[in-house]
């Protein structure tokens, strides 16, 4: 009898050890399951800055005389300090991977800033080693990716690209020298970009409307929020809209190296082309009995030339020391193809009007872990009408001292000069009628001081 129970607690105790193996091997396995899922999940990555500046400046204007009220102000009080704070900018990016070497991730980029917060950049994008990447949503294409010019190397609040259009009033007529005319900024693209072959990469991008964002209804007007268009060459006043481009494509074509010596070097050309859409605006017309005042009347249909242009800008890196250069050709992307009345408003410029050039060169120097110097100097002219030019000239300088990981000190100075025509003046006092003391200017000097610091996690 003694015997029976002995045999029968060595099963038992058999079966319990068999059954607690088993149990542990299946909570194993359910945990490298579980586990493996995880893996493939995407990851949430949280990035972002914010930054804060101070700038002062000293407006030097020149108004245009033809203004027959004398007008001496303009939409910006540049004689004013200006404390920005609350800029700030918040990322969202969920990363996730395939068993067969697909990446993929949405990125929500937010613009946290006081009384204009919203969804800055918003899309999905995919890459696989030996593909490229494909971007799909509201997001910034190869005419902004591959700039390699002297813009790209400033520091402090990136000057002509920053603080500077929000502090300094550029005469009528003159252009941006940072975008081409039909840049499709954040519009709702496909953008692809190659793999690197022998330091070469492709990309290309197709945007169907440069006024459409997210999910906004179809709407055959211009739209008054299009992409691609510049204040030097209309503004939208009292129109009811701006130029737009429908199917605008850009290709892009770069190359990189690294020389045995330690030289650096980054070549890109981008060209964009579209079918830019006819435009409906308001005409202007002399009030009957007066040879000074107008009045608005209804517009007519005014066809666009199309947008073609191109950027070609270029790096050389050694050691500390980064030296760049860019040039922009408008053409006469989406200027006037006909002959306009005289009175016609919101261009500031005539049908033999082109829409401008830009050359820059920039040079930085980075001096140690915390110390960087930086310098852009931009020239920019256009054609307003025959045997008249707009002109603008640009320097900014910046200083750069990064404190730690995530802070950063800085200092900007610049001296922004421009020039106006009678052709663009008279057209932009004819659109800012009803503006009580507003005039054009004529002839520009202005010098910036910026002084801040900027978060960054």
């Amino acid at each position: 009898m003694k015997k029976l129970l002995l045999a029968v607690s060595i099963i038992a105790a058999a079966s319990c050890y068999a059954q607690s193996d088993m149990t542990q091997q299946s909570a194993s396995e359910e945990k490298s399951v579980k586990q493996e899922d995880s893996a493939n999940k995407p990851q949430l990555i949280i990035s972002g800055s914010a930054e804060v500046h101070a700038n002062f400046t000293s407006p030097d204007h020149t108004y245009y005389t033809g203004n027959p009220n004398g007008y001496r102000k303009t939409n910006k009080d540049s004689s004013m300090t200006r404390i920005c704070a609350g800029e700030a900018n918040v990322a969202f990016e969920a990363k996730g991977a395939l068993d067969n070497g697909i990446r993929y991730g949405a990125i929500i980029d937010i613009d946290t800033m006081k009384d204009d917060t919203g969804v800055d950049k918003m899309y999905v994008k995919f890459s696989k080693d030996g593909f490229g990447t494909i971007e799909m949503g509201n997001v910034k294409g190869p005419d902004a990716k591959f700039i390699y010019d002297g813009q790209r190397l400033i520091g402090g609040t990136c000057g002509v690209d920053g603080t500077v259009v929000h502090d300094i009033d550029y005469a009528p007529g003159v252009v941006s020298p940072v975008y081409m005319i039909g840049y499709t900024n954040k519009a709702t693209k496909i953008a692809y970009y190659s793999p690197k072959i022998w330091g070469f990469q492709f990309a290309t991008a197709i945007t169907p409307d440069t006024k459409q964002h997210g999910h906004n209804d179809k709407d055959w007007h211009a739209g008054s929020a299009s992409n691609g268009n510049d204040n030097g060459m209309f503004l939208k006043g009292d129109g009811k809209q701006k130029p737009s481009g429908r199917n605008n494509i850009v290709l892009a074509l770069s190359h990189s190296h690294e020389f045995e010596n330690g030289i650096t070097t980054k070549l890109s050309g981008v060209y964009l082309f579209e079918d830019t859409k006819t435009l409906d605006v308001l005409s202007y017309k002399l009030k009957s009995g007066s040879t000074t005042d107008y009045e608005k009347v209804p517009g007519e249909d005014i066809k666009l030339r199309k947008a073609r242009s191109y950027h070609l800008s270029a790096t050389v890196g050694y050691k500390g020391w980064q030296i760049g250069a860019g040039f922009i050709n408008n053409g006469k992307s989406r200027t006037p193809k006909n002959a306009l009345d005289e009175n016609i408003g919101n261009f500031l410029s005539t049908e033999k009007a082109n829409a401008g050039r830009a050359w820059n060169i920039g040079a930085k120097y980075t001096l140690d872990d915390h110390w960087s110097f930086s310098t852009v100097f931009h020239k920019t002219q256009r054609r307003v009408d025959e045997g008249q030019k707009a002109k603008g000239n640009m320097l900014t300088l910046a200083v750069e001292y990064k404190v730690c990981d995530g802070l950063m000190l800085f200092t900007e100075f610049d001296h922004i000069s421009t020039k106006s025509t009678d052709t663009a003046c008279r057209r932009y006092n004819m659109i800012f009628d009803n503006v009580k003391d507003k005039n054009a200017i004529k002839k520009q000097k202005c010098q910036l001081l910026a002084i801040g610091a900027k978060v960054s996690f």
